[in-house]
């Protein structure tokens, strides 16, 4: 195949997605982003803190976004016991070479979505979730859940662990995700007030903690001053499926609070000062990755990156940079295929003119 990638679509719009385009139109590809869901309306971004380590920090720096503004600098953190007790003490050294910002997912989100609202390449919302994909000759045929078909030289999946496009390219070997097992609540307190504040025990100046109970966690993590996020897991045989609705996020708080009651402070001071509105939950699943037998096929024209092929617990704080480093990775790799597919081209037209030359024989 002597053709170049010239347009490549991208099925979901979230970190893993928006990275990929960004990296993509650096290299001069075209991209197209599609999503089910409007990126305004995608609550899984509001009420989520994250955590970008160092080599996700420089891809940024390398697609000319500087979040260091956006986000605290995690260098310690520690471990407790319910009453409070350390388990493992901050140590304050982690390393300047492997640091972990902390931020608001939707800063990161917005400053990924530079984008107009008119942007033609740009398909979320409104139907425009990815129905299934089919070879057209060079071409991948995408067609979307509202109808509409579009022609591209690629398709790359970054749908999440829910993915459609992993299951199509999977075939009979497609996996579903697994609940784990536990599910977790989490929130960004925007404003605290100076008494909770103040019933933070502050260790050097970097109050990171997670907290072990049984078949519980619950963590502390400050983000750009002087918001704080806080997250908690909890032992769950079979998923909730909570809605979004305001009572749901109601009966979420008094949920919370029950749980986490009778944890050392500040623990249940958080949750009581959380908007009930602010708060957000989530059943966990992960996918057996040793049963993911495949993540990209040569002759579709098609991979995956971020969680739509490796999931991660979101109290690992690894998924937005995994998925960031899988994102500018690929788009190097379709970069140098149109290099080197340039470079055999310009040898095999050499040849061609010089057996037309009579320079050659056949």
């Amino acid at each position: 195949n002597m053709n170049k990638i010239r347009k490549v679509l991208i099925v979901g719009g979230g970190i893993g997605g928006l990275t990929a385009r960004k990296a993509l139109k650096k290299l001069n590809i075209e991209a197209v982003v599609c999503d089910k869901v409007n990126l305004n309306d995608n609550k899984v971004f509001k009420g989520a803190g994250i955590g970008v380590w160092r080599p996700s920090l420089d891809v940024m720096k390398a697609l000319d976004i500087d979040l260091y503004p956006d986000g605290r600098l995690m260098t310690s953190a520690g471990y407790k016991n319910k009453q409070g007790k350390w388990l493992a003490r901050p140590s304050g050294s982690l390393s300047t070479s492997n640091h972990c910002l902390c931020m608001d997912r939707t800063d990161l989100v917005t400053h990924l979505a530079d984008f107009q609202e008119d942007d033609e390449n740009i398909k979320m919302g409104d139907g425009w979730g990815l129905s299934h994909y089919s070879k057209d000759g060079e071409k991948v045929k995408a067609t979307f859940e509202n109808g509409e078909t579009m022609d591209f030289d690629f398709v790359i999946g970054a749908d999440g662990i829910h993915s459609k496009t992993r299951t199509q390219l999977m075939g009979k070997d497609a996996i579903e995700p697994k609940y784990c097992g536990y599910s977790f609540y989490r929130a960004i307190i925007h404003d605290p007030s100076p008494d909770l504040v103040s019933k933070i025990e502050l260790d050097g100046d970097r109050p990171s903690f997670e907290t072990w109970g049984p078949n519980q966690r619950f963590a502390l993590v400050p983000l750009k001053e002087p918001q704080l996020f806080w997250f908690g897991s909890f032992r769950q045989d079979e998923p909730i499926h909570r809605s979004f609705d305001e009572e749901a996020k109601r009966e979420q708080k008094d949920h919370a609070m029950s749980i986490f009651k009778d944890y050392h402070h500040p623990v249940p001071d958080l949750i009581e000062a959380t908007d009930s509105k602010d708060f957000v939950f989530t059943d966990i699943y992960e996918l057996e990755e040793n049963l993911i037998k495949k993540w990209y096929s040569s002759e579709d024209h098609v991979a995956l990156l971020g969680d739509s092929v490796h999931s991660v617990a979101p109290n690992l704080a690894q998924g937005a940079s995994l998925a960031i480093e899988d994102a500018i990775e690929l788009a190097s790799c379709l970069n140098l295929y149109n290099k080197e597919n340039i470079k055999r081209w310009k040898k095999l037209l050499n040849r061609i003119n010089r057996l037309e030359a009579g320079e050659l024989k056949g």
